[in-house]
């Protein structure tokens, strides 16, 4: 009996509906997290403090006496470099306590507190713990007998104390270096006092300068030595003047330089970075080119109060140059607000990184899973469309030809969510290069035009041939419940389910030759082609799903025949990309 108006109507309306691709949008709004903005992202706003760096002050450098002193964070040994010769000696961390420059310093830094610098002086006498200078015993060893008042404009601390063993008396200042260098008049070099000519101040404004530049914040110590009488009262102008420069020491965050990797992968994504912080030039400027945001030749450094004076329209003409960075440096909230919408009138999509939201790994992650899964979609998309072809031109052939039609509702619920369903959950977990995203052009909709009309037709020829090599002909009426038509509805049948795997293959290598793509590339795909085989096999095997699909057992001339139009597909989509490979070229 032939398939009544009814069934054949839902068979056709199944045949134009992608059931799978409105199975997986519907998985992924239900578990996914794509963001379709983020996979646009073309600008990167970070901050720097606890995203660039690690927030955490550490000692870096120690300056005395014709010394540096480089200390390496990750080793135990640091680093004494000579001014003069250029020499480089190690030695132990824990031993620079031995030298008596450093131990004077961390004597101005335990005796001379400020409440404002507190912090930087816990983190250096904690540094100098471990190199077996305690605080604590500094403390014991000295009487305080004045504290100078001390101020921010000032940005001096003055301690006047009394060595209990040698009873001498000794002025301690601890603060700003270049303020504690217009304070002095000697260097303390091999414990010997030399004049600080104008050439020898002018280096080492340079030391410090350079320091600042690399973000460093510094502490810089000067002493004297103050008659044995105790006065009654020490005043500023007596104690704070003609003192000897011990040295000057410098901390800076830590730079988080794992994330200098991620950097370079952000980068090569055609995605630009920009600075936008609230720490001080200095800071933001060192951090980005230790990390390699920026070009040290060629980049601007641009202050919250130097915005101020740039209009919304120059600040966008300034932004549109690509080739140029920029780091935006003691900002506030409103300040990164115009820099963003400056931004996307350039038609950025902006993303941003803060302490609260992301870091620039999880950032950049999601940023390629979201175009992975934007680009895959394309793949997903001309899969199942060209299957939905294939379906509609093999009913409208049957139909022409009145013939029954070979796939049943069973049928192609059973393709789409048995077959297509896990193929293209595959296909979207294919790997993409930068510049390997695919857009759908003219060309795309052509080739997926004639894609599914070629699979159609193959699937079309194969089930009439089949028809007339089991005694059928043109216009005959045939039972849904014949040989004929229960062995040709099954060969087209697997036949489509092989041609969905091989369509798979093709899609995903894109305009590359198919053989020329690791299979192991997307193991997913590799292990979902065993599956629906398995699955395919399986549904002629079992007498109770063969009844309910109206399947039928195949001989193995029957595999065959399945086989060849099935390879055919791979043969034409090789020559159809060689043929476009050397138009092209």
């Amino acid at each position: 009996m032939e398939s009544s108006f009814t069934a054949q109507l839902g068979i056709v309306i199944l045949s134009a509906t992608p059931i799978s691709l409105i199975a997986i949008n519907a998985i992924t709004k239900v578990f996914g997290r794509l963001n379709p903005r983020l996979a646009n992202t073309s600008a990167i706003c970070t901050g720097v403090t606890g995203i660039l760096t690690n927030n955490i002050n550490t000692v870096k450098t120690i300056v005395f006496g014709g010394c540096k002193v480089i200390i390496d964070t990750s080793s135990a040994l640091a680093h004494i470099e000579n001014d003069e010769t250029k020499e480089i000696s190690r030695i132990e961390k824990k031993h620079l306590g031995q030298i008596d420059s450093i131990k004077l310093i961390a004597t101005t830094i335990a005796l001379c507190r400020y409440h404002k610098t507190k912090p930087l002086e816990d983190i250096v006498l904690s540094f100098f713990r471990n190199c077996e200078i305690s605080d604590f015993q500094i403390k014991a060893d000295y009487e305080i007998i004045a504290n100078l008042p001390s101020n921010e404009e000032k940005k001096l601390s003055t301690v006047v104390a009394l060595d209990k063993n040698s009873q001498e008396i000794f002025a301690f200042t601890k603060g700003n270096p270049k303020n504690i260098l217009e304070k002095c008049t000697r260097l303390l070099i091999d414990n010997k006092k030399i004049d600080i000519t104008p050439a020898l101040r002018r280096k080492l404004r340079k030391k410090f300068e350079k320091l600042n530049k690399q973000g460093q914040k510094i502490l810089a110590s000067a002493y004297k030595g103050l008659p044995l009488k105790r006065l009654k009262t020490y005043n500023e102008n007596f104690v704070e003047n003609d003192l000897v420069l011990i040295g000057f020491i410098g901390m800076s965050d830590e730079i988080n330089t794992n994330l200098i990797p991620v950097i370079e992968t952000i980068k090569k994504n055609n995605i630009k970075i920009y600075i936008t912080t609230a720490v001080k030039d200095r800071y933001a400027i060192a951090a980005a080119t230790d990390l390699k945001i920026i070009n040290p030749q060629y980049f601007e450094s641009i202050r919250g109060k130097d915005l101020e004076d740039i209009s919304d329209q120059k600040l966008i003409k300034m932004l549109s140059n690509k080739e140029k960075d920029y780091v935006f440096s003691e900002l506030k909230s409103r300040d990164r607000k115009r820099i963003i919408e400056a931004l996307n009138e350039n038609k950025e999509t902006v993303a941003v990184i803060s302490k609260k939201n992301s870091t620039p790994k999880d950032l950049i992650e999601d940023i390629k899973k979201s175009r992975q899964i934007i680009s895959n979609n394309n793949k997903l998309l001309f899969h199942a469309l060209s299957c939905k072809i294939a379906e509609i031109i093999l009913l409208i052939v049957a139909l022409v030809l009145s013939a029954p039609l070979p796939l049943s509702i069973g049928l192609i619920l059973t393709i789409d969510i048995a077959i297509n369903i896990i193929i293209e959950l595959a296909l979207r977990k294919e790997k993409i290069k930068t510049g390997d995203d695919e857009k759908i052009t003219t060309k795309t909709y052509i080739h997926l035009l004639s894609n599914g009309i070629c699979i159609g037709l193959i699937l079309s020829a194969v089930y009439i041939w089949n028809l007339i090599r089991f005694g059928w002909y043109p216009g005959e009426t045939l039972s849904l419940n014949s040989t004929a038509f229960l062995k040709s509805s099954t060969i087209t049948f697997l036949l489509f389910c092989f041609i969905q795997i091989i369509n798979a293959f093709n899609i995903r290598s894109g305009g590359k030759s198919s053989l020329k793509t690791n299979p192991l590339s997307n193991i997913y795909l590799l292990m979902t082609m065993i599956v629906v085989i398995l699955i395919a096999y399986s549904l002629t095997q079992f007498t109770a799903i063969k009844a309910f699909l109206k399947l039928e057992s195949l001989s193995g001339i029957e595999w065959q025949i399945i086989l060849i139009p099935a390879i055919t597909i791979l043969i034409f989509e090789e020559i159809r990309k060689f043929l476009v490979k050397n138009v092209n070229e």
